[in-house]
């Protein structure tokens, strides 16, 4: 299955990338590590300029944030963090995400031109879970827990906003509308997407669990979902139906990106475990392949089209690339 593809299961690397394609767009590729990263590195996202975000393990694997803009590394902690986790960089280059104090206090940041903004906890008593989403507006989307139960909220303007708060919500994205996306825990996950303050759930033929992942500015929303009858598949949601991504030759799938034309991005897998990257640009299917990678993991796409991705080694290793369409 591709949960071998989880973020969480990366650590850092070093192979010579080859890449091939399904299609005729073809791409350059930038290979980007971090100084003193002695336990690797991992993406997180690419916004519009091509600004990339991730976090970086030194050597007692604690994590630190990191942006990389041509050529340059510039590396970040909160004031009085020990483990740093950013999860969202905006058009404007703001970046969000959480980090972890010598207390175990979890708390939220915002981080833009060398300033730290630290977001309080939405009221006393409550526990802020994580932040998932922040949109080009500044909006920030996160989880937080009172008592045995979660819910959804956004942040702007000093503001907490109750967006989802029945059946213990995880969100996973916000787009610049402030339309947001998400799946309610349990024994089987259920995907939803909030659209003008309307909550609806996302049913894919066929499944028994559907997780998504992004969502476009025109509300168009991409995930996996696990077939009841066994088998994992990519899926694509619009104007109120999703449909499953078959990408020739593969047999599992898990779309993790979208951008606003609709480029498509994710990982894909086969019986033998052999594994790959894919963009669909309406149908027309690209596949990223790295010699030797033991794994690929899609993290992001941006508007003009470069694909985040990380790939681990023989070592479990990880490393992260940049790739750029040429045509």
């Amino acid at each position: 299955m591709l949960n071998s593809f989880r973020l969480s299961s990366l650590v850092a690397s070093g192979l010579f990338l080859v890449a091939t394609a399904a299609s005729a767009t073809t791409y350059s590729y930038t290979q980007i590590t971090v100084p003193g990263a002695t336990g690797g590195n991992t993406p997180i996202a690419v916004n519009a300029s091509g600004t990339v975000l991730g976090y970086w393990l030194d050597a007692t694997y604690a994590s630190h944030g990191f942006t990389y803009k041509a050529g340059k590394i510039t590396k970040f902690d909160p004031p009085g963090s020990i483990n740093t986790t950013p999860t969202n960089i905006n058009a404007s280059g703001e970046v969000a995400g959480t980090f972890v104090n010598s207390k175990g206090v979890n708390s939220a940041f915002t981080y833009q031109n060398g300033k730290f903004t630290i977001i309080p906890v939405p009221s006393k008593g409550e526990l802020l879970l994580q932040i998932a989403g922040l949109n080009s507006k500044g909006v920030l989307l996160g989880s937080a827990q009172k008592g045995s139960h979660q819910f959804l909220f956004t942040y702007s303007n000093a503001k907490f906003t109750n967006a989802v708060v029945a059946n213990d919500p995880t969100p996973t994205a916000i787009n610049d509308s402030g339309s947001i996306t998400g799946y309610y825990s349990g024994m089987a996950a259920q995907a939803f997407v909030v659209i003008g303050g309307k909550l609806t759930k996302i049913s894919v033929p066929g499944a028994g669990t559907t997780i998504p992942y992004a969502i476009n500015n025109s509300n168009e929303v991409v995930g996996e979902d696990y077939a009841t009858a066994g088998g994992q598949k990519a899926f694509v949601y619009r104007n109120g139906k999703a449909s499953v991504i078959n990408v020739p030759g593969w047999a599992d799938s898990a779309a993790r990106g979208i951008n606003n034309s609709g480029l498509i991005v994710g990982n894909v897998q086969k019986a033998n475990n052999e594994t790959a990257v894919f963009a669909d640009n309406n149908g027309a299917d690209s596949i990223l392949t790295i010699s030797g990678a033991k794994s690929e993991y899609a993290a992001s796409v941006n508007d003009a089209g470069q694909i985040l991705f990380a790939i681990t080694n023989s070592k479990y290793e990880s490393e992260t690339y940049l790739a750029t369409p040429k045509s």
